[in-house]
C-alpha cells in the first residue's frame, strides 16, 4: 500500500510539472532550445539541482527554475527542489497558487520540512490568509520550538489577524530567546502601540535602535509613538534622523510635517508635506494633511484646491469631504459647504463630525432652527464625550415645568454666552439649578433670579433633587430659533459689583486721562488661537492717542509683553495688581465696566463685555466661528458688540485702523 501511494504521488508530481511547463507564461519556457537540450544532457537530478542553486545565487531565476524543473522530472520526490521552485514562484504574486502547490509537495514528501512550512506560511500571509499562516507557522514552531525567527513570524501573523495579545506573547518569547533581536523588539513596539501602551512601545523601539542605530524604520516608528504620546518636539527630532537615514521615506516626511504642524511651525510643515507628495503624488492622505495645514494658515482657497485633489485620489473618504466643507464654511460658501457635509454623511451615515460641522454652517448662515437641531450631534464627538454629564434622569422637554438641572459645557466664553437664556428658561421650570464654572457663580447670583441655585459641578446635586436635566447649549433649540428671540439680551444680562466698579474706576482715572480703553489681544484656543492673536505692539500702536489710557484685560502672564511695549512706545497702560484676569472674573467684570470702551480679539473677554453691555470693538479673523455669523457687523448675542472682520489677505492693520477711526470719533 505504501508503494502504491508513493507511485501515485510521483505520477501526480510528474503530471503537474509537465502541465505547469505547458501552461505557465513564465519566460523560462520560451528559452532557446539549445539551453533545454543542454539540460537534458545532464543525467542526474543532483547536478541539475546544484546548477539551479548556482543560477539562483547569481540572480538568474529563469535558468534556476529550468534546472529545478528538470531535476524533479528525474526525481519527482525531491523536496528541496520543490521548495526552491516555490520560493522563486512566490516572488511573483501571479504565481502564488503554483508556489503553494510546490510547498505542499515538499511537505508531503518531507512532513518535518521546517523551511518549507515557514515559507508556505509567508505566502499565506501575503494572500491575507492569516489563520492559515498561523496554523502552518505553529507546525513549523513545533519542529523548532526555540526559534526566535519563527516566533517573530508567528507574532506578525497574530497581529495581522487582530490577535494583538497573542502577538505580544510571541514577540516577548522571541526576545527572551534572543535579547538582541531588534526586529522582534520593533514588532513588539508596534503591537504595544496598537493597544495604546505608548510608554512601553517607546522603550522597545529605543532598544531596537540601540542595537541597530542605522535603521530608519525603527526611528520612524519611535517618532510616531512619541507623537501619539503628545511629545511632538521629541518626535520631530527622531523623525528628522529617520529622514536623513532614508530620504525617500514618504511617510516619514508626512509624520515630520505632522509634528511641525502640532508645534505651529506651519511653513516647515507645508514644505515637508510637499516633499511627501513629491515622493508619492497619488497618496490622498498627504494632500489632505497639506490642505489642513493650509487651512490652519488661513490660506483657504489653496486649501480647498488641495482638498479636492485628495478627494479625486480617494473619493470615498468622508473625512476629506468633511474638512472641505469646513474650509468652504469658513469662506461663507454655505451652500457648497452643506453639499460637502452631506456627501460626507452619505459615505459615513453616523459621522458626528460631519453633522456637527454642518450644524455650525447652518448657524453661521442664520438658519438657526435647523442648526440647533443638528448641533446635538456634538455629544457624539470624541472631544465632547468626556464633558457629557452621565445621569439616569431624562432630558428636559418643553412643557415639563419641573425641577431642572442645567449643566454648563465648553469654555468660559460659551458659558457666559448661553447664560443669556437662563432668565427666560427659569420661567419654564419650577425649580432651576445651574452647574457652572465657580468663577461665574458670584456674577450669576447677582444677575439672575434669586430662586436659581448654583453648584460647581452637576455631580454635586443629588438626583432626588431634580426631575430632568439639560446642557446649557441645548437650551438654544427651544429659546433661540430666530433673530427676534435674541431681543432679551439687548440690554445686557450680567451685573458687576457696583462698589468694585467704582473703586477700579477711581484707580483708572488717576492722573486724569481723557479716556480709558480696555484691551485684550490674545486667544488661548489650541485650535485657532494663533489666527486670533496679535502682537501687543502691533495691536496697540494704531489705537494710541494723546490722553488715552489703556487697561490690561488679557488673561495669562502678560508682564513681559507689556514691559516690551512700554519700552518701545510712549504708552500709558495700567495692569491692575489686585485683579487676576483669569481667576477673578468678578474683578475682570468690574474692570471692564470701569473702562469707557473695550477693544479685543475674540476670547472670553468679548463675551463678558457683551454680557455686561459694555461697548466693545472686536477683531475677527477672516475664518471666524459660527458664534459671530457670516458677514454681520453686529451680534445676535450682544447688542454692544461691534465686529471688524479681517480681510482674506493681508495683516491686521486695516482692521485696527477701522477700529481706531471708529473710537476716535
Amino acid at each position: 500500500m505504501r508503494q502504491v501511494a508513493v507511485n501515485r504521488q510521483t505520477m501526480k508530481m510528474r503530471s503537474f510539472a509537465d502541465k505547469f511547463s505547458r501552461e505557465t507564461p513564465h519566460a523560462l519556457f520560451t528559452e532557446p532550445l539549445t539551453m533545454r537540450s543542454n539540460l537534458n544532457r545532464m543525467n542526474t537530478w543532483a547536478e541539475l539541482y546544484n546548477l539551479g542553486n548556482a543560477h539562483k545565487k547569481q540572480g538568474d531565476t529563469n535558468q534556476a527554475l529550468a534546472c529545478y524543473y528538470s531535476a524533479i522530472n528525474i526525481r519527482p520526490d525531491f523536496p528541496e527542489a520543490h521548495n526552491n521552485i516555490a520560493n522563486i514562484l512566490a516572488l511573483d504574486d501571479r504565481n502564488f497558487d503554483h508556489a503553494i502547490q510546490h510547498y505542499n509537495f515538499a511537505i508531503d514528501i518531507k512532513p518535518h520540512y521546517y523551511e518549507a512550512l515557514h515559507n508556505l506560511a509567508v505566502v499565506y500571509e501575503k494572500l491575507g490568509a492569516y489563520d492559515r499562516a498561523i496554523s502552518i507557522c505553529l507546525r513549523a514552531l513545533a519542529l523548532k520550538p526555540k526559534s526566535p525567527e519563527t516566533l517573530n513570524s508567528l507574532g506578525n501573523y497574530f497581529e495581522k489577524s487582530g490577535q494583538t495579545d497573542k502577538a505580544i506573547t510571541a514577540y516577548e518569547t522571541a526576545i527572551q530567546l534572543k535579547p538582541d533581536y531588534c526586529d522582534a523588539l520593533n514588532n513588539l513596539g508596534n503591537s504595544l502601540k496598537m493597544l495604546g501602551r505608548l510608554d512601553d512601545a517607546i522603550v522597545n523601539y529605543q532598544s531596537a535602535i540601540d542595537i541597530r542605530p542605522g535603521d530608519a524604520t525603527f526611528r520612524y516608528n519611535l517618532g510616531i509613538a512619541l507623537f501619539e504620546n503628545k511629545v511632538p518636539k521629541a518626535a520631530q527630532k527622531i523623525l528628522k534622523i529617520s529622514i536623513n537615514l532614508a530620504p525617500e521615506h514618504a511617510d516619514a516626511h508626512n509624520a515630520f510635517a505632522n509634528c511641525c504642524r502640532a508645534l505651529d511651525e506651519l511653513d516647515t510643515a507645508i514644505l515637508s508635506y510637499e516633499q511627501a507628495i513629491q515622493l508619492r503624488p497619488d497618496h490622498g492622505v498627504y494632500h489632505f494633511n497639506l490642505a489642513n495645514c493650509l487651512k490652519d494658515q488661513g490660506n483657504l482657497h489653496e486649501a480647498i484646491i488641495t482638498y479636492e485633489t485628495a478627494i479625486k485620489l480617494d473619493p470615498d473618504n468622508p473625512e476629506f469631504r468633511n474638512n472641505l466643507g469646513i474650509a468652504l464654511k469658513d469662506l461663507c460658501q454655505f451652500e457648497e459647504a452643506e453639499k460637502s457635509f452631506d456627501q460626507a454623511i452619505r459615505l459615513k451615515p453616523n459621522s458626528a463630525e460631519a453633522y456637527f460641522n454642518k450644524s455650525t454652517a447652518l448657524l453661521k448662515s442664520g438658519r438657526l432652527a435647523e442648526g440647533w437641531k443638528l448641533h446635538e450631534w456634538r455629544w457624539q464627538r470624541r472631544d465632547h464625550q468626556q464633558a457629557l454629564f452621565k445621569t439616569f434622569k431624562p432630558n428636559w422637554t418643553p412643557g415639563n415645568k419641573d425641577r431642572v438641572l442645567v449643566w454648563c459645557e465648553q469654555g468660559l466664553g460659551d458659558q457666559i454666552m448661553f447664560a443669556s437664556m437662563l432668565p427666560q428658561f427659569a420661567q419654564l421650570s419650577a425649580q432651576l439649578t445651574i452647574a457652572t464654572d465657580k468663577r461665574l457663580i458670584p456674577l450669576f447670583e447677582r444677575s439672575f433670579d434669586a430662586r436659581i441655585s448654583y453648584v460647581e459641578t452637576p455631580e454635586e446635586v443629588d438626583e432626588d433633587n431634580y426631575d430632568s436635566q439639560i446642557s446649557i447649549g441645548s437650551l438654544a433649540q427651544y429659546i433661540r430659533n430666530d433673530e427676534e428671540d435674541f431681543t432679551t439680551a439687548s440690554s445686557g444680562f450680567l451685573k458687576p459689583d457696583p462698589e468694585r466698579v467704582k473703586h477700579i474706576r477711581a484707580l483708572l482715572l488717576a492722573g486724569s486721562p481723557d479716556e480709558v480703553i480696555g484691551i485684550s489681544w490674545r486667544s488661548s484656543s489650541q485650535t485657532t488661537g494663533s489666527l486670533r492673536s496679535i502682537d501687543l505692539k502691533t495691536f496697540i500702536r494704531p489705537l494710541m492717542k494723546p490722553g488715552r489710557r489703556f487697561v490690561n484685560l488679557q488673561y495669562g502672564d502678560t508682564r513681559d509683553e507689556i514691559a516690551d511695549a512700554c519700552q518701545h512706545l510712549n504708552l500709558d497702560m495700567v495692569d491692575l495688581a489686585d485683579v487676576d484676569n483669569q481667576q477673578d472674573i468678578e474683578g475682570l467684570a468690574a474692570t471692564i465696566c470701569a473702562c469707557d470702551k473695550v477693544v479685543s480679539t475674540t476670547n472670553a473677554t468679548v463675551h463678558l463685555a457683551g454680557a455686561l453691555n459694555k461697548e466693545i470693538h472686536v477683531l475677527l479673523p477672516f475664518a471666524n466661528d459660527w458664534r459671530w455669523q457670516g458677514k454681520r457687523a453686529d451680534s445676535y448675542w450682544y447688542s454692544s458688540v461691534r465686529l471688524y472682520r479681517k480681510a482674506y489677505t493681508g495683516d491686521w492693520n486695516d482692521t485696527l485702523q477701522a477700529i481706531a477711526k471708529k473710537i476716535n470719533g
